[in-house]
């Protein structure tokens, strides 16, 4: 083939142009036969693009797909381009499990290629496909760090939560996650996963090599880098993985109990609205619901914690000066900061409609719940007997709740 030199704005062009193509390739690492390829390229291909065989030999000639010298010649994606996309994708989004057990097939053909050369007794064969495994296994090793890097980067968007997003959308953020890109790798890197299998393959293949090529002191070096490679792929994996799921799992656990805390908050919620409160159980700690809109707010939390065999905090409000909007819970330091602020002997109810109005039933429910978790911060006490309360255009009676003036403090 004559040399032809093309401008890097040109490949660049030409690769925007059949993207679509090289990204299936991309997610393909042991490549396409050429009737694969021609019939990836005419699924991808616009209605008014050239002939496939025109395609195939103008991304030949870019570089963008190359030929590859195995035993059943395939076309992969050009290196520097498998390069690139590694980094945007990685910069993205995790890496998904298909590529990842791509490149563990691929990893397996290069140990099949291998014993295949031992059984042609030749050196030089042997050699050049030690020399390719070599680099398979470091294009897995940066694929797995990749992977790593993804998972986490997603984890920390999730707690930053700059998209308020609530907690169940997070959650389902979070297990998605899990399931498309954790829980895979963790089967593929067990003793019995594909990649499990394919390390013990390769480690046993390079054992008989190195004992039949013993006398070649270039193949003898080979094989140690080889073998060393092996080794820290795979630990490397299993550590990539572990961090990984040092980063995801707590927040997937401190999530699944606000979900749950806030799907048995709406229950009550419920009940409270339709005027049901006789069928709610008898609280464990605090009193029984029993007379329509009558509150006993200070069994809420233990109700709940009881049902949910959870201890944990409900979704708050957010306070905006001019309005409220409910959606946007406030976090938890906010409230404590106000109930800090609080004076001794206050009742609470009075103090966050004096502070906010138009507050809701619900709202106060959630707010109170919050301040009984956190007695340890502010002490929080109940009064006896119960007093009326105007909430949200609706008379409410329940028990009142006070900030406790500290004893010692000042004195």
């Amino acid at each position: 083939m004559p040399f032809h030199y093309y401008r890097p704005k040109d490949k660049i062009s030409r690769f925007s142009e059949y993207f679509d193509f090289l990204e299936t390739l991309f997610r393909f690492p042991q490549g396409y036969t050429e009737d694969v390829l021609c019939y990836q390229i005419d699924q991808t291909k616009g209605t008014n693009a050239p002939d496939t065989s025109y395609i195939v030999d103008s991304l030949r000639n870019y570089g963008l797909i190359v030929e590859s010298n195995d035993f059943q010649p395939r076309y992969v994606l050009g290196t520097p381009y498998r390069t690139l996309l590694e980094h945007l994708y990685q910069e993205s989004q995790p890496v998904n499990s298909a590529v990842i057990q791509g490149y563990i097939d691929a990893l397996d053909q290069r140990t099949a290629n291998l014993q295949k050369a031992y059984e042609a007794h030749s050196a030089s064969l042997t050699l050049r496909h030690l020399q390719r495994l070599s680099r398979e296994m470091e294009s897995i090793s940066q694929t797995s760090r990749n992977n790593r890097l993804g998972v986490i980067n997603e984890v920390r968007k999730l707690r930053l939560n700059d998209e308020k997003l609530s907690y169940r959308e997070r959650l389902v953020e979070a297990n998605r996650l899990w399931d498309e890109y954790l829980e895979p790798l963790r089967e593929m890197i067990a003793p019995t996963g594909s990649f499990g299998q394919a390390m013990q393959r390769l480690k046993q293949v390079l054992d008989n090599g190195e004992a039949l090529f013993n006398a070649s002191v270039e193949l003898r070096h080979q094989f140690t880098l080889n073998r060393s490679w092996r080794i820290q792929l795979q630990e490397q994996a299993r550590l990539d993985l572990n961090e990984a799921s040092l980063e995801l799992d707590p927040l997937r656990e401190k999530l699944l109990e606000e979900s749950r805390l806030l799907e048995a908050s709406s229950l009550v919620f419920d009940y409270l609205e339709q005027g049901k409160l006789n069928e709610l159980p008898a609280l464990s700690l605090g009193r029984k619901l029993t007379h329509e809109r009558q509150i006993d707010l200070y069994g809420l939390t233990p109700w709940l914690a009881e049902l949910w065999s959870i201890q944990s905090e409900p979704e708050s409000f957010s306070f905006d000066e001019q309005e409220i909007v409910e959606s946007e819970p406030l976090e938890t330091e906010a409230l404590l900061q106000m109930l800090i602020a609080m004076p001794a002997d206050t009742d609470l109810i009075d103090y966050f409609q004096q502070c906010f109005n138009g507050l809701s039933a619900n709202a106060i429910l959630r707010a109170i719940s919050i301040a009984t978790l956190h007695q340890s911060d502010v002490p929080i006490g109940m009064i006896a007997g119960e007093r009326q309360y105007q909430i949200d255009g609706q008379l409410w009676q329940g028990s009142s709740f006070h900030k406790i003036a500290e004893t010692g403090k000042g004195q």
